[in-house]
């Protein structure tokens, strides 16, 4: 009952310094920019004068109210003091803030003994970092902590005034650290005055802003962590791990709602192998929070994780390297010492993006791995996310996604199981279809331009059966042959047609029917394209060419020119059990080891390809 009063009046004071906030913004900030632009400073003093005592009282309390409750970023009044005040008053202000919020702290857990865990997230990541460092003395952990961006001033006052160490040596480590944040936020503040007053754009300001406080905190948070909470480079417990899930945590939450069912993992120790539906390009964000605390070694795509920062990342955080569709011992072999080690692993054994908002069947092979890593395999779906940021759209849309366990798989139950039937029950388990999800659930979609990057991927025309003739508008795909039309409504659905067309899902499956009867033994596919031959340690010793691409019932290849030297191969259909392509760009494949990257004349043919390797796979099942 405590702890829920306590939480009430917290959130109250969290609402009152919202309040503030925006006041503050409404009555100064907008009206100081509008004069900053015409370098008015006279009428920006007036302005200041005008609102009185409160403009200076509204920085202290909010400052004080967001270290108590700890949930409100400190950096929005900082800079905010920035912009209205000198640099020296706005410090003032802000260490004013902070001395009282740092009191009122120390008051709340040395006199009313409030439980600082149930107020803050935070509290178990610094129990961790102090347990690493407990060599430090309280003052000197807290002032580490306070180079640590991602954790808020609040935190580390709720931690400091929780150990042995008095109310002088408290305050004045609390005012101390916290001074370089506050002067690195307030002339920020000042510098997009400055910034305005030169004419550009607001917009473009703030983007700068942003970018600066990113990399500037996070370029001192990791120097930090490197020098005095180093953890293990190289595996899922490196401290760039959780670093990571933050910083996409952000990205991903700046348009997708996601929800995250994690009640059926509770009982389970150990290693794990996550496994899941392949819908998107953040689904590794949704797998390791979903799984987090445990952390786990995700099995990825090699060509993405060869770049100088990307292969540095990949090597800090344990990532396992994968060549797509293609043998490769080395990701088994670090996969079995990555569990071995203790560590979990995040896998997409489809290994490509949902092309239709369904899932397709994983790559055979994966329930033998399974069965010798002999961990608890949890298999889950993730819904939604295809209609936020489905592979042939480039720019995402706002969107609720759903994470749940759909099954588990434990060491005795895998054991009775063939590889086969492992397989079998992956892929029952991994089925989505987020079309359905959309309409179960009534969500919706009121982006315009939902059917932008269509034409790359529904490449005939239901109606006339003619190929490439589809064009794009808004949310409408209209038939430049037959002019028959398919719009998409908000609940990612066609509208009612002649066709009885229910949503792109049903569409591609009305082509792919089209395309099995175009196959027989005499079909060829044949398209001229660019070709380049990827290094996979080095991005500068690609190798170009041209040339042509074929595809028939039995084989792949390419006939042409790669580096200035003549090249003819070809890859067998019981070889290449997927194709990997970029919608209306490229598609891939690996011969001999070699990965081959083609870009065809017209790159709607890509889907097509990719498709007919699909369809002839699925006979040979």
């Amino acid at each position: 009952m405590k702890k829920n009063i306590t939480k009430i009046i917290f959130f109250v004071l969290a609402l009152i310094a919202l309040g503030i906030i925006v006041w503050f913004f409404k009555n100064l900030i907008i009206d100081i920019i509008k004069y900053a632009k015409s370098n008015d400073h006279e009428a920006i003093k007036e302005l200041i004068a005008e609102q009185g005592a409160f403009s200076y009282l509204s920085i202290i309390l909010v400052e004080a109210i967001q270290m108590i409750v700890v949930v409100i970023p400190a950096e929005f009044i900082q800079l905010a003091a920035g912009i209205s005040f000198h640099p020296l008053i706005a410090a003032c202000l802000c260490l004013t803030g902070v001395f009282i919020g740092a009191t009122t702290i120390y008051f709340l857990v040395n006199v009313l003994k409030i439980d600082q865990s149930s107020l803050s997230n935070n509290s178990k990541r610094i129990d961790e970092l102090a347990l690493k460092k407990s060599n430090l003395s309280i003052q000197a952990l807290m002032y580490l902590l306070f180079f640590m961006p991602i954790i808020p001033f609040g935190a580390i006052c709720y931690f400091g005034s929780s150990k042995k160490i008095s109310y002088r040596r408290y305050i004045l480590t609390c005012c101390t650290g916290a001074l370089p944040a506050i002067v690195t936020s307030i002339f920020l503040g000042k510098g997009m005055v400055t910034l305005t007053a030169l004419g550009i754009p607001l917009y473009a300001i703030i983007l700068i802003v942003i970018a600066v406080m990113i990399i500037l905190f996070t370029s001192l948070m990791l120097l930090v962590k490197h020098k005095y909470f180093d953890g293990s480079i190289g595996s899922p417990n490196s401290n760039l791990y959780p670093v990571l899930l933050k910083i996409f945590s952000f990205i991903v939450r700046t348009k997708a709602n996601p929800r995250f069912e994690k009640d059926k993992l509770t009982n389970i120790d150990g290693p794990v192998v996550y496994i899941s539906n392949h819908a998107s390009f953040f689904d590794m964000y949704y797998a390791c929070n979903f799984i987090y605390p445990k952390r786990a070694a995700i099995v990825g795509n090699r060509y993405y994780l060869r770049g100088r920062l990307a292969s540095q990342i990949t090597k800090s955080i344990g990532i396992i390297p994968k060549k797509l569709f293609s043998a490769d011992l080395e990701t088994i072999k670090m996969t079995l010492k990555s569990v071995k080690e203790g560590h979990s692993i995040v896998l997409f054994p489809e290994g490509r993006l949902s092309l239709d908002g369904s899932n397709y069947n994983i790559v055979s092979g994966t329930g033998a791995l399974l069965k010798k890593l002999n961990v608890p395999v949890v298999i889950a779906n993730i819904n939604g996310a295809y209609l936020t940021n489905p592979k042939w759209r480039k720019k995402r849309m706002r969107g609720n996604v759903l994470v749940e366990t759909r099954a588990i798989l434990l060491p005795d139950q895998l054991e009775t199981m063939s590889a086969k039937e492992v397989d079998t029950f992956i892929n029952e388990n991994i089925k989505i279809n987020d079309f359905e999800f959309a309409r179960t659930n009534g969500y919706r979609y009121k982006e315009k331009n939902k059917a932008k990057g269509l034409e790359n991927v529904l490449f005939v025309c239901p109606h006339c059966k003619k190929e490439y003739t589809l064009e794009i508008d808004n949310n409408t795909i209209r038939c430049t042959n037959c002019d028959h039309q398919f719009t998409i409504n908000d609940q990612y659905s066609f509208d009612e047609n002649k066709l009885a067309i229910k949503d792109i899902n049903h569409f591609y499956n009305i082509i792919k029917e089209y395309q099995k009867e175009q196959l027989n033994a005499d079909y060829c596919l044949e398209t001229r394209v660019k070709v380049k031959k990827i290094d996979l340690s080095k991005k500068n010793n690609d190798k170009q060419g041209y040339g042509t691409c074929y595809l028939t019932t039995e084989k792949i290849g390419f006939v042409g020119f790669v580096d200035g030297k003549e090249v003819e191969f070809e890859v067998p259909m019981k070889v290449l059990k997927a194709l990997a392509f970029s919608c209306g760009e490229e598609f891939e494949f690996y011969y001999n080891n070699e990965l081959y990257y083609f870009y065809p004349e017209d790159g709607r043919v890509c889907a097509q390809y990719a498709m007919i390797v699909d369809i002839l796979n699925e006979k040979e099942l």
